[in-house]
């Protein structure tokens, strides 16, 4: 049935022949939840295949709730959940290197950029405190005890208002 504009791309569906989620004929009344507006020529089942067992990657066969058959091999799906198991678990292991590693460059960074900050804030905040301190005329930057005083006063002045820049 060839799709329409007014169609939209998936309905919701009420057809009991209809394919499930795993490929086979529903015969159990359970609905598929959308039709993807594909042609529904499911009324035969010449094209379906309805054998209870599937091969397998090692010569035995899966019957069709999962177990091998007679011979207790080890089957395909087994194999590709095995490896996509060993794979998923490598990979997740690889993702949290990269994640440890990210963690330690961005702390790094924020503690670099922290230090430089608080340097930076320091040296304005002294300047201008000194600048404040000189030009209020209460000590003489001509002798060397005038000088004395003024650094001791901005000393005490700067001793409590510092940021720390010590890394987090």
């Amino acid at each position: 049935m060839p799709q329409h504009r007014d169609q939209p791309f998936f309905s919701p569906i009420n057809n009991s022949n209809a394919i499930n989620q795993f490929g086979r004929l529903n015969t159990n009344g359970n609905q598929p939840l959308f039709n993807f507006n594909t042609p529904n020529n499911f009324s035969s089942n010449n094209n379906v295949n309805t054998s209870n067992n599937s091969p397998s990657f090692f010569g035995e066969s899966l019957n069709k709730d999962g177990e091998t058959g007679k011979d207790g091999g080890f089957g395909f799906n087994d194999g590709v959940d095995l490896f996509k198991g060993i794979s998923d678990a490598y990979l997740g292991f690889k993702n949290l290197e990269l994640g440890r590693d990210q963690f330690d460059f961005t702390k790094s960074s924020f503690n670099s950029n922290l230090a430089n900050q608080a340097q930076s804030f320091n040296n304005q905040l002294e300047a201008q405190q000194g600048s404040r301190l000189a030009s209020t005329g209460r000590f003489d930057r001509q002798t060397e005890g005038g000088r004395a005083d003024l650094q001791k006063e901005l000393e005490s002045f700067l001793s409590t208002r510092r940021a720390n820049g010590s890394p987090v």
